[in-house]
């Protein structure tokens, strides 16, 4: 996880996933792996009988509205983790993130082909590890194992977008398809993440895209028009407005005045939330960089002393990172009796999860963004959950909720 915080604070992605994750529910809490500003959506393995490896993990930022498709998601032996994105106009693009196991079964081959097929006929972007290696993707051939995944992709008019090399062997493993050829554009092949034998994909996603508004705001003071507030504070008779009223009265009108004032002169900023990680430090994010450098000179020039400058700084990062962060813990275990509250609430970002209310979808299948009418189909829903019953006590009936969560009296 902390190569990947690095990563993303780097790059800060709109979206991101990550295939064989090998998370497990009970040893890998949604704590664990939550990054702040994006909203996770995660699928961990549950064969019966491979139980090591597997999952993916789906990364969208918060800003934006996307809905999980359970219908396409909870599939029994099948890694993949599938949602509707929002864009404009009431439309909707569905992103998949795909594990294919080299030693799948035939049933989960096609198990796994036939959500593909489903998914192709919306409009789609599937992103993920499929391990086919021996498709040739410039002349569309493979061989006889792999050529049932080349036809299913012909079938369903799915654009390939990676033609270069995803794995230390030299095979184009990890894949883009999207429904439409020019929905991807600038796709770079990057270095790896960590220790791992696959290459980091970015693109650009060509979508219009609907996003929140944002409702955590704050006023920015240092650029106040504090000239104008004087003179349109001075406009105001005070001996007249305060006269004949109570303390209370006059703090009433006063604050009111007050923060008119603030309204019209102080502008609003929207609040930003750090994606750096707290343990961040300067020299690794330069080690960071350092090594995405050497990459892309070893990827231009290939040769054994470039790939050997490279590994040395992709050694020098991983100690630089761990460093970091193990130095930053050390310091607020040392330090938790004079700052007692940096070192819980670090505790705290680490055990507990903020899970976001929405989008909803309504009973015609629609997704509702709205804030107003999402809170009007919850309350119609709670409402509909819920019945008054009449229970006599003496002489007097009161009347009581009953519902799916218990007995209350209102």
């Amino acid at each position: 996880m902390p190569y990947l915080e690095v990563q993303v604070s780097l790059l800060e992605p709109d979206f991101f996933g990550i295939t064989e994750t090998w998370a497990k529910e009970d040893m890998h809490p949604d704590s664990e792996l939550m990054i702040s500003g994006y909203t996770m959506y995660r699928i961990d393995r549950k064969h019966r009988t491979k139980m090591r490896g597997g999952g993916c993990i789906l990364y969208v930022k918060n800003c934006f509205n996307c809905v999980l498709r359970d219908d396409l998601t909870n599939q029994d032996g099948v890694d993949s983790v599938w949602c509707n994105l929002c864009t404009s106009h009431g439309s909707k693009l569905l992103i998949g993130l795909c594990y294919r196991s080299p030693s799948n079964s035939e049933t989960e081959n096609q198990a796994l082909y036939n959500l593909i097929r489903i998914a192709s006929t919306e409009q789609v972007i599937i992103m993920g590890d499929f391990n086919h290696p021996s498709i040739d993707w410039d002349n569309l051939c493979a061989n006889t194992a792999d050529s049932a995944f080349l036809d299913l992709i012909q079938d369903c008019f799915l654009t390939q977008h990676v033609n270069e090399p995803t794995h230390k062997l030299g095979n184009i493993l990890d894949l883009v398809l999207t429904s439409e050829s020019d929905m991807i554009e600038n796709l770079v092949v990057g270095d790896c993440l960590a220790t791992s034998d696959h290459m980091i994909l970015n693109f650009d996603l060509v979508v219009n895209v609907e996003l929140k508004q944002n409702s955590h705001f704050h006023y920015d003071y240092k650029k106040g028009d504090y000239t104008s507030m004087r003179e349109y504070l001075s406009e105001f008779d005070w001996s007249k407005m305060f006269f004949k009223k109570s303390t209370l009265e006059m703090w009433d009108s006063f604050k009111v005045v007050m923060e008119n004032c603030v309204k019209k002169f102080i502008p609003k900023r929207a609040r930003k939330y750090a994606t750096k990680p707290k343990w961040m430090t300067k020299a690794a994010q330069r080690a960071a960089k350092k090594k995405y450098r050497l990459w892309k000179q070893y990827r231009t020039c290939r040769t054994y002393a470039n790939y050997c400058i490279y590994k040395q700084s992709l050694n020098e990062y991983t100690r630089k990172v761990k460093e970091a962060k193990r130095h930053f813990e050390m310091k607020l275990a040392e330090n938790i009796k004079d700052d007692a509250k940096s070192f819980y609430a670090y505790t705290r970002s680490k055990l507990k999860t903020k899970d976001k209310v929405g989008p909803l979808i309504d009973l015609n299948g629609d997704t509702v963004t709205d804030n107003a009418i999402a809170a009007n189909l919850l309350n119609d829903y709670f409402a509909s959950v819920f019945t008054v019953v009449l229970v006599k006590s003496g002489d007097v009936l009161v009347a009581k909720m009953q519902g799916r969560f218990g007995l209350g009296t209102f």
